[in-house]
């Protein structure tokens, strides 16, 4: 009986073992390329204004970011920010939805959704 059962255990190694290699590598491929999400709250900073004017908006936007597992666990989240041009605002009350244009990111990760999608933003004019 104990000769059965030294057997049967080392007949079944070697088939364990190719087990579990082949489901490493399933794993290993989809884990690659299947994207990965996450939800990052991201600061709206305004550039070329002027000391006359401020600006009203969000001071920050939900953003919903996907890509590789491993380029959004290594993404330095506190470099990003959306970034708004205020030449490009031609009135005192502006409505801007939100593109990639707005906000750097590595080529290899793209926005999939924005909270909220088109902001609003008023020109405060300073008193002299």
């Amino acid at each position: 009986m104990l000769h059965t059962w030294y057997k049967n255990l080392t007949n079944s190694i070697p088939r364990k073992l190719l087990s579990l290699v082949i489901g490493y590598h399933i794993w290993i491929i989809v884990s690659t390329h299947v994207p990965a999400y996450r939800w990052l709250e991201v600061p709206v900073c305004f550039y070329h204004t002027t000391p006359e004017t401020t600006w009203e908006a969000p001071e920050s936007i939900l953003v919903q970011l996907a890509g590789k597992r491993t380029s959004l666990c290594n993404l330095d989240t506190t470099s990003l920010a959306i970034h708004i041009d205020t030449r490009t605002l031609t009135s005192d009350h502006n409505r801007l939805i939100l593109s990639n244009y707005e906000l750097l990111l590595p080529s290899h990760l793209h926005v999939v959704d924005w909270k909220p999608s088109n902001i609003i933003i008023t020109k405060q004019h300073a008193l002299t």
